[in-house]
């Protein structure tokens, strides 16, 4: 079951590096060509489809804006001196 949940991980993450590289190159051949960049339906469907990549990162913007929940942090160690246990709690400031 590891095997495969391994080789599930690494499908996904060429896929996922084989749609950059190519949305990458599509994007430079569209900017370098002199007819394609005047064309305005390759410059709205380029402009839709790369506002479409940047909604994930703008709904958890936005739900970080909504949710104000405080991150709260908590560690122990030895002190280095009396080699007592000692509790660090760190909080997020706003």
């Amino acid at each position: 079951m590891k095997l495969v949940i391994k080789w599930i991980k690494v499908v996904y993450a060429l896929t996922i590096i084989l749609v950059i590289l190519f949305l990458g190159f599509f994007l430079i051949g569209g900017i370098a060509s002199k007819t394609l960049i005047k064309d305005t339906v390759f410059v709205n469907s380029m402009a839709l489809f790369l506002g479409a990549l940047s909604l994930p990162g703008i709904t958890a913007q936005l739900f970080d804006l909504v949710h104000q929940e405080k991150k709260k942090f908590m560690a122990t160690t030895c002190c280095p001196n009396c080699k007592h246990q000692v509790e660090l709690r760190i909080s997020e400031e706003s």
